[in-house]
């Protein structure tokens, strides 16, 4: 009896020093936690510019379990942060000094362990300079208008945004800042030219000039009464962003089909379609013909100019664009649009 029972004793005790001996030392005066937190700042990055106002965020971690957060900038508190699952604190930069400055983050343990984290920032709250160099402000233009601009910051651009009437038409990242502004298909009048530029803190700026669009042509949509057809087209057509809203399609692959267009000036261009559905046509200026045009293209091309003439004497002339119901191989319909012409007048 007193040999079973000294065994089960000692059972007992090597399961409960099992255990003991498994589980991870608790934090005493004998076993202390001696390892500090790890703090990793994700916003802002290192190297990034500042604006008025910015939040800060990092993360941080324990073996045992994270305290409290506390934000500095440049050795300043700004901010404390009790819940530490997802840190953050508000910077409002608009009344410190512009340029570099160190934000720090430090987290503390329950054991009194602390960590930190720090990144190099610049405060920029200056938006960039902008002019339109050409054209000039209130100037007349015509053709190919080159736009063009000085633009300038104290720490870096991020872009330089052309538009006309506020229609994007290019963008610019090195200097010189230019853009080309294509005005076959826009009729005359008084725009606005803008360029916009943006630094890389987000501060804006903006300059505009007024110009006169005088090419002296004038757009005959391809409804006009100027334009006459024959053979099988698809009037109306609204499935493309078409110059005017709508398009002529000759659809037909067996019998060839003209628009004509009777006009006064000194050329014309005809607005159409290049693309993989595209067939081969035709022009004639004055009953000569004058060209033969692919106008397969694997990518679509919407009121695009496929043919331009100009230099002839002032007067009367007939364009006829003829769809000829063949197409290239590569091409998948025969389809020839006419969209509209534009009229040089002068």
């Amino acid at each position: 009896m007193r040999c079973a029972g000294f065994v089960h004793v000692v059972a007992a005790w090597a399961l409960t020093f099992s255990w003991a001996w498994l589980a991870p030392p608790a934090a005493s005066a004998q076993n202390p936690d001696a390892t500090p937190p790890g703090v990793a700042i994700t916003l802002p990055h290192s190297g990034a510019i500042v604006p008025t106002g910015s939040v800060i965020r990092a993360t941080a971690w324990d073996d045992v379990a994270v305290a409290s957060v506390r934000f500095f900038v440049d050795g300043v508190e700004i901010a404390s942060e009790g819940t530490v699952t997802s840190p953050s604190a508000v910077w409002d930069t608009s009344s410190i000094a512009q340029g570099p400055h160190t934000v720090t983050v430090v987290a503390r343990d329950t054991a009194g362990n602390t960590g930190s984290a720090e990144v190099s920032v610049t405060v920029d709250r200056t938006p960039p300079v902008v002019s339109v160099t050409s054209p000039v402000s209130g100037g007349t233009v015509l053709g190919t208008v080159h736009i063009s601009a000085d633009v300038a910051d104290n720490v870096g651009l991020d872009y330089v945004w052309f538009s006309v009437n506020d229609v994007f038409i290019g963008e610019d990242t090195t200097f010189p800042y230019e853009a080309v502004w294509d005005t076959i298909l826009v009729p005359d009048g008084v725009y606005t030219l803008k360029v916009a530029a943006g630094d890389k803190a987000g501060g804006l700026n903006s300059a505009e000039v007024p110009v006169t669009l005088a090419n002296g042509t004038t757009r005959i949509e391809e409804t006009d009464q100027a334009v006459t057809y024959s053979g099988t087209w698809a009037h109306g057509n609204q499935l493309r962003a078409w110059a005017g809203g709508t398009a002529s399609i000759a659809t037909l692959t067996m019998i060839p089909a003209q628009a004509t267009l009777s006009f006064t000036g000194s050329g014309v261009s005809w607005i159409g379609f290049r693309g993989p559905q595209a067939g081969i046509a035709r022009v004639y200026l004055d009953g000569a013909q004058v060209a033969i045009l692919d106008l397969y293209e694997p990518v679509e091309r919407v009121a695009a100019v496929v043919y331009s003439v100009s230099g002839l004497a002032l007067g009367a002339h007939t364009l006829i664009v003829e769809a000829t119901g063949t197409w290239n191989p590569a091409s998948t319909d025969p389809f020839v649009v006419v969209d509209a012409f534009i009229v040089n007048g002068w």
